[in-house]
């Protein structure tokens, strides 16, 4: 972030790593799928440097697109909304 006159530092924060990015899906899918499952979801994630926002969104579409459809949610709808 810069703010002319403020900073005279550029700070940059790299993209959460692949450990990171497993908890937070963990986090936000609220420990309902294993490590195992999840693991393909965070290289999917890694692969597009993803973010802890990205991932609270992908977990809202998820959430969303199986209250609208009645059902439990699946692996496969999470990686829908990754683009996996």
């Amino acid at each position: 972030m810069l703010r002319p006159g403020r900073f005279d530092q550029v700070i940059t924060i790299p993209p959460p790593s692949y450990d990171a990015l497993l908890g937070i899906i963990r986090f936000y899918t609220e420990d309902r799928f294993t490590d195992a499952e999840l693991r393909d979801c965070a290289l999917h994630a890694v692969r597009r440097e993803a973010t802890g926002a990205d991932v609270e969104r992908w977990a809202r579409g998820m959430r969303r697109r199986v209250r609208q459809e009645h059902r439990d949610p699946t692996i496969a709808d999470l990686l829908a909304e990754i683009g996996g």
